[in-house]
């Protein structure tokens, strides 16, 4: 299992913002020795969230909509001491009703995205009516990128011509908005990816299946090198490249049998702090 401890170091850092901390268990079902094989219809994950400087999330009364930014974390205390500040500050300049979750996975397997991404979804509720699917370690820096509530599909704020390292077509990582409804038709996101990478290319699989057309920001100049900061430092903390299984091989085919559906979780305690 996955299992989540409380980031208590990680306060000291969100003056403006307020926090909440999830502790929540996903039982294994499965004893196969590879981690990422033993564990897909299982996740432990902790959820860190926080709102807006105001108490009430609806701050920003000409936004009609509330955005719940989903943090899949472990692990990254200096980039999330970053990012927090400062994606709170660039969408408080946008006038965005927005709530950070931080979802902590603090157990001694390998990492899972997607299943964080799916608890972070479970844990959002019904007060947000959109999710972002966010990199802790990916900040935009050009003002006119919006985080407006996609209407008309899933909307990818890091797109690939603006994206600092990843240009392929079919790239829909670092941040992408999905509203509820288009989250649950595709059933979330695969469970079955552990370490790092492939998971997105999974649900771009889904996003086709299901007929959502994904929308990415258009007339911006800026290119690659100043439309965001990307501040992962590779020296120090490497990637965890592995891929077990054939897990390499079904990337981009379309996981049946694990999604939001599959996951199972227990909710171990919840902290919120300003």
């Amino acid at each position: 299992m996955l299992r989540l401890r409380r980031p208590t170091t990680l306060l000291w850092g969100f003056g403006l913002c307020l926090l909440l901390l999830f502790y929540v268990t996903v039982p294994s079902t499965n004893t196969d020795q590879c981690d990422c094989r033993g564990h897909q219809r299982a996740v432990t994950s902790s959820a860190f969230i926080g709102q807006s400087q105001q108490e009430d999330i609806r701050s920003y009364p000409n936004d009609k909509h509330k955005m719940a930014i989903l943090i899949p974390f472990r692990d990254r205390f200096e980039e999330l001491l970053e990012f927090a500040p400062h994606i709170h500050n660039f969408l408080n300049t946008q006038h965005k009703n927005h709530h950070l979750y931080i979802i902590n996975q603090v157990d001694g397997l390998r990492f899972n995205r997607a299943s964080l991404l799916n608890v972070g979804f479970l844990e959002s509720g019904i007060d947000c009516d959109y999710v972002a699917m966010h990199d802790v370690d990916l900040l935009p820096m050009n003002a006119a990128l919006t985080y407006q509530y996609p209407h008309d599909g899933p909307y990818h704020v890091a797109a690939p011509h603006l994206h600092p390292r990843y240009h392929y077509p079919t790239f829909i990582g670092g941040i992408l908005l999905v509203k509820r409804e288009h989250f649950r038709k595709v059933d979330g996101l695969s469970n079955k990816y552990w370490g790092w990478g492939l998971e997105d290319d999974e649900f771009f699989a889904r996003l086709k299946e299901a007929k959502l057309e994904v929308f990415r920001p258009g007339n911006l100049t800026s290119g690659t090198k100043d439309t965001f900061k990307h501040i992962h430092d590779r020296r120090v903390r490497r990637r965890d490249m592995i891929k077990c299984y054939n897990q390499q091989e079904i990337t981009r085919h379309r996981d049946r049998q694990t999604g939001l559906s599959t996951i199972r979780y227990r909710l171990q305690s919840k902290k919120e702090a300003r």
